[in-house]
């Protein structure tokens, strides 16, 4: 997978939310079974959730303060992303959580999915 290239597919995105790192990896787990937390000493926190899904597509979660985390996904088709974006989303709204998610094709922007409050 060459997903850093304008051949592949990327997903940028911010989680606004007072839940810490276990209980946002018992969210993203109902939504991707194959997610588990990671330690690294290239995250500002540590510890990060990182989520493999097929088509070589890979979603990390980086908590970067007590009420926000960064998504960050690449993959091979944006529409592998932006598939995981709307699953994750539904989660998100349940929890009544803001968010955004932006995927890009290259360079260009592919879709992007906002739940954020108004004002």
């Amino acid at each position: 997978m060459n997903a850093t290239t304008n051949d592949g597919s990327t997903l940028y995105g911010q989680i606004f939310t007072e839940v810490s790192l276990r209980p946002m990896l018992g969210l993203v787990t109902e939504a991707f079974e194959n997610s588990q937390i990671r330690v690294s000493s290239h995250i500002t926190a540590q510890e990060y959730i990182r989520t493999e899904l097929g088509h070589d597509t890979l979603l990390i979660f980086e908590s970067i303060s007590p009420t926000e985390f960064l998504i960050h996904g690449e993959a091979e088709f944006p529409g592998d992303l932006q598939q995981a974006a709307e699953v994750l989303s539904d989660i998100l709204n349940r929890e009544g959580m803001q968010f955004r998610f932006e995927v890009y094709q290259g360079d260009t922007l592919h879709s992007e999915i906002r739940h954020l409050a108004e004002g």
